[in-house]
């Protein structure tokens, strides 16, 4: 029974072997074949080839790109830093300001007091 079955299976593929090469395609000859792969694997190694320029193109603009970048982030932490140089100028330019008027204020005052006893003075004078 076991032999049975082994030849069963053994024909059953033999068939399907018979059968799937009636199935290709008699009209197309293996030169006609061979002919279309080779220009198809042309077609493939041009269009390989071309990527790889574009690759390459690709890889320096992105060097590019990335030495650009570089130079911005440096051109903003530079610019940052004189943010904070500005603010810190104008800090003391306003402190200086202030002082300065405080000092003509004081100037002020001082002149007036000054002036207050001479012209007390004068009047005294005047009036001996």
């Amino acid at each position: 029974m076991k032999h049975t079955r082994t030849g069963v299976v053994a024909g059953f593929l033999a068939l399907l072997t018979i059968w799937g090469c009636a199935q290709q395609n008699p009209g197309e000859s293996y030169a006609a074949r061979l002919a279309r792969l080779q220009e198809e694997l042309k077609t493939a190694i041009s269009a390989r080839d071309q990527l790889q320029k574009e690759l390459k193109t690709l890889r320096s603009e992105l060097a590019r790109i990335q030495e650009e970048l570089d130079i911005l982030r440096t051109a903003a932490r530079e610019r940052d830093q004189l943010k904070i140089e500005l603010a810190s100028r104008t800090q003391e330019r306003d402190q200086a300001r202030t002082q300065l008027q405080e000092l003509q204020q004081g100037l002020k005052l001082l002149l007036q007091r000054t002036e207050s006893p001479r012209a007390a003075e004068a009047s005294a004078s005047a009036g001996l």
